[in-house]
Parts: C-alpha cells; structure tokens; sequence
C-alpha cells in the first residue's frame, strides 16, 4: 500500500537520485535540458524549508517509489490591476516499477489538496508536447492545454475556483 505524505529531511538523499533519473529520462525530449546537482538540491531544500512549497513523496514499505514538487505562485493579471495566485506542479516522477499502480494519480490528488487548502484559483504545468502519456493523465484530471512555450513544452492550465469554502472545478461560482 502506498501512502503519500510530505517529504522531509530523511528524504533529501533518495530525492537527489530521483530527481537525476527524472531529469536524465526527460533528456529524451530536450537533451539540453540538464540541471546541476547542486540546483536539484537547491528546490528540494526549498521546498522542504519554505511554506510556498512543498514536495510530496509516494512511500511503499518504508521505499519511496515518487515525488511531485508543488509551489504556491503569483503573477499580476492581463489587465495589470489583480494579483493572480496559482499552483505550479512541477517534477512528477514514479520509479519505472510503480508506474501504471494510481502513484502518480495519487501524488497529483495531494498536489490539489494542497493547493485547495491554499484556497488557489488555478494550478499549471508545463509538460513536453511530445510526452503523450503523461498529457493524457493530465486531461483525466482536467487539465487543459494552455499555450506553447519554450524547447517543446506545453503550459497546461486547471481551473480550481474556491465557493463556498469547496472547490468547484471547470465551472464558475
């Protein structure tokens, strides 16, 4: 059985393996996209210190089999006179045997917790285009497809309106 929870200290070290075999089975999509050591260590400290972040880990028997980072972002609107605040997923990764069990379903749930107890408006992420597999779980959820960005990537957008104190999705109040 799985249980997701926070990471913490204790789990820095297999955080920085698995962050490397993420970003070293995302290079097949951009090649040039490698992050230092030094910077995975950066985010995971981040997020484990900081209250606008965290990372959630999937634990199985005392193994943690993935992860997904989620930050708490603002950004000013279109119009320039309202703070937008927004969710960013970013860095979902389950080990190539827990794939295909709910883990990342899961871990995506807890990211949309977080983010419903934030009492955020919208979540995002950016995936590359030519990751089929991981969009098509993304839709499931209802995230939609938002606009092109850099080196291949898509921005995929999720509406999570607050009413009422509950979460109404895809809908307005």
């Amino acid at each position: 059985m799985d249980i997701i929870r926070k990471a913490t200290q204790e789990d820095v070290k297999i955080l920085r393996k698995l962050y490397r075999d993420f970003i070293l089975e995302m290079s097949r999509f951009d090649p040039d996209d490698n992050n230092l050591d030094d910077e995975i260590l950066l985010w995971i400290e981040t997020a484990l210190i900081g209250e606008k972040s965290t990372i959630f880990v999937s634990e199985n028997h005392k193994s943690i089999n993935g992860f997904v980072r989620t930050q708490h972002k603002e950004r000013i609107s279109d119009t320039g006179n309202e703070i937008i605040y927004y969710a960013k997923l970013s860095d979902l990764y389950v080990i190539p045997d827990g794939r295909r069990k709910g883990i990342a379903r899961q871990l995506i749930n807890a990211s949309i917790n977080w983010a419903k107890d934030r009492k955020i408006n919208e979540m995002i992420l950016n995936v590359y285009e030519k990751n089929e597999s991981a969009r098509r779980l993304y839709k499931t959820f209802g995230f939609k497809d938002d606009c092109l960005i850099s080196n291949g990537r898509i921005r995929m957008k999720y509406d999570l309106r607050v009413c009422n104190g509950e979460i109404i999705i895809n809908r307005k109040c």
